[in-house]
């Protein structure tokens, strides 16, 4: 996989450097986060990264990429049923309420 730089140049993410992210965020596809980085590049000729800085560019980029998707799988406790209370037993405790409160 290739990106474009700043100089017009096209510089070969080094596989090693995928390897060690895959590893890190084993959850998340590292090459689709690389191919996003490489279209904004594309697409942002100003804000392109040299050489040097494109191993840090990327490393933020897909640390990004991964935080912003919930790692964490939610675990929903189920709700106990209400227990039914006859109408009678309702009617008669909303009497009482009324009288307390005369």
């Amino acid at each position: 996989m290739k990106i474009l730089l700043k100089d017009g140049t096209e510089a070969k993410v080094e596989d090693a450097w995928i390897h060690e992210w895959a590893s890190l965020y084993w959850q998340d596809d590292i090459t689709v986060a690389i191919e996003k980085a490489r279209l904004w590049c594309l697409d942002n000729p100003q804000k392109r990264k040299t050489r040097r800085g494109l191993r840090a560019f990327l490393g933020n980029w897909i640390r990004r990429d991964c935080r912003l998707k919930p790692q964490v799988r939610m675990v929903t406790q189920q709700e106990e049923p209400r227990p039914v209370v006859p109408r009678e037993t309702m009617l008669s405790a909303l009497a009482a309420m009324r009288e307390a409160l005369k």
